[in-house]
Parts: structure tokens; C-alpha cells; sequence
């Protein structure tokens, strides 16, 4: 198989980035650009220059109608992968993947994975955030816990250049987390995953709203209403219209540069094309 450049991922992620806009378009379903993606196309109007991967988000109910869009349509280019559709898949949120190529991550493998770009639900809270929020917290750690072991124990031939850490788990927590996975592994790979969608996805309406599968920021959910347009490689999509108050709350000072030994992606990967 031959290996994709990072130019040649980011051209089959903005397209793969397309189709999905379109397809929200033509079915009034509300997503809008996050984390990374919104940063790039506030500061860059693009990536961020070292950043290799897209953010999409949506409030819970479009979420799902999304990902029951994507599961129906005809375009054999692209497949939504969740935990609602693909037996070992293990996130707490879907990727959209490019079918014709293969992806490998430090990670137990899922055998459909390809080019992505990562698609992320938003859930509401009410008054009660603080106590909610301990009981999903160890919900959502076990399906952490769970394929970060696996992170560092598989150790996948396809990425021979990546020196991966192995994981000491030295304090109690983290030893009672990995024998609670383990004694669930006949449950199945992605248990904890579906435990904590069922959990976080409770609330129908609320307050604030949060991406408790990536971050546990709170937001008034009043913000995820308004909407404005932002240019992303020449793109116009969609995004928060408070884009300072969302980012800052995440990133804080989101427009000071980092320092050059953190300019780096957080993923290790490699992709290829798919043998024809």
C-alpha cells in the first residue's frame, strides 16, 4: 500500500468535510466546526499548521440523525463509524472515514478505519452539573482506561517509527481502573463506551451544555443556537457565532502562539491508499 503524505490526508479530510456539509444542509441538520477546526479558521482560516485532523460537533438529537443519514446514503466513498453501527469500534464519538484508505493508530485496531474526521456530540446539563459530573467522570475514565492500555500494549507493526510509551500506572486509581477493565473484557470491547453514551445522553434539555466524551467545559447552552459562518481552507462552515468565549474557555489565551516544542499533533498515525 502506499503511504499518504500529511497534504494528501487533509485533502481527503476537507472533502470528506464537504460531504458532510452537504448532506446537513440538504436535511436541516445543525453541526458546526469545534476545538481544533474552529481555532484554524479563526486564527489561520485553515488548519492549524501542525494540526492533522478535523472537528465537528452537534447537539445530541442531530448528532444521531447524522450518523442515521450517513449509515443510508448511497455515497460508498465514505463510512460513519460509532458505536451505534460498528461491532469493534470504541470511541465515545463517530468518525466520518475515507473508504479507499486504511489508517493505523497506536491503538487496538478497527478494521474499517480510514482517513477521518472526527465527529463529537454535545449533551445538556442542569443545575446538578457538579454531582452528574462525578458519576459520568468514572464512566467515561474505564472507557479511557480501556483502549489507553491497549495504546500501550499493542504496539501495531504499522507504525515501526513511532517510539510509544508504555504506561506505569502507578497510583491507585489508575491500577483499580485497569482491573475493572479487565475484569469487564468478556462484556465486550466497547462496554464502557456504550455505558457512558447511555448515561451522558440522558438529559433532552438543559442549562448548559458540554462534549463530556473530550472535555468536561460547560457552556450555556444558548450558545450552540446562534450560529455564523467561518472560512476553514476556503470552506464556508459553520460555527459557534461566540467563537472567543467557546475557545477561550477551552484553550484560554487561543491566540498567543505556542512555544515551537509544543507545536506538534497529538496522533500517531499512518495511512495509506487502499490496493485497488
Amino acid at each position: 500500500m502506499k503511504e499518504l503524505n500529511l497534504n494528501e490526508i487533509r485533502k481527503l479530510q476537507l472533502e470528506a468535510l464537504e460531504y458532510l456539509k452537504n448532506i446537513c444542509d440538504k436535511n436541516n441538520v445543525d453541526y458546526f466546526i469545534t476545538s481544533g477546526t474552529l481555532l484554524g479558521a479563526v486564527k489561520y482560516k485553515g488548519y492549524i499548521p501542525w494540526d492533522d485532523d478535523v472537528d465537528v460537533g452537534l447537539k445530541r438529537e442531530d448528532y444521531k440523525k447524522l450518523i442515521n443519514l450517513l449509515e443510508n446514503d448511497s455515497n460508498k466513498d465514505y463510512k460513519i463509524l460509532s458505536i451505534y453501527n460498528t461491532k469493534d469500534y470504541y470511541y465515545c464519538f463517530a468518525k466520518l472515514v475515507c473508504t479507499k484508505t486504511k489508517l493505523y493508530e497506536n491503538c487496538k485496531e478497527i478494521k474499517d478505519m480510514g482517513v477521518y474526521i472526527d465527529i463529537f456530540p454535545f449533551d445538556y446539563y442542569n443545575d446538578d452539573y457538579e454531582k452528574f459530573l462525578k458519576k459520568i467522570q468514572i464512566i467515561r475514565n474505564l472507557s479511557v482506561c480501556r483502549y489507553r492500555i491497549k495504546n500501550n500494549i499493542e504496539k501495531s507493526k504499522n507504525l515501526e517509527n513511532h517510539q510509544l510509551k508504555i504506561n506505569k500506572f502507578r497510583n491507585l486509581k489508575d491500577k483499580l481502573y485497569l482491573f475493572m477493565d479487565i475484569i469487564s473484557l468478556p462484556l465486550g470491547y466497547k462496554f464502557w463506551a456504550i455505558k457512558f453514551d447511555k448515561l451522558i445522553s440522558k438529559n433532552k434539555t438543559g442549562k448548559y451544555m458540554t462534549m463530556g466524551c473530550r472535555s468536561y467545559v460547560k457552556f450555556g447552552s444558548e450558545m450552540f443556537n446562534d450560529f455564523t459562518e467561518y472560512s476553514f481552507e476556503g470552506i464556508k462552515l459553520k460555527g459557534i457565532k461566540d467563537a472567543d468565549t467557546f475557545l477561550k474557555a477551552i484553550y484560554g489565551d487561543y491566540m498567543k502562539d505556542l512555544p515551537k516544542e509544543k507545536q506538534r499533533t497529538h496522533h500517531q498515525m499512518k495511512a495509506y491508499w487502499k490496493d485497488e
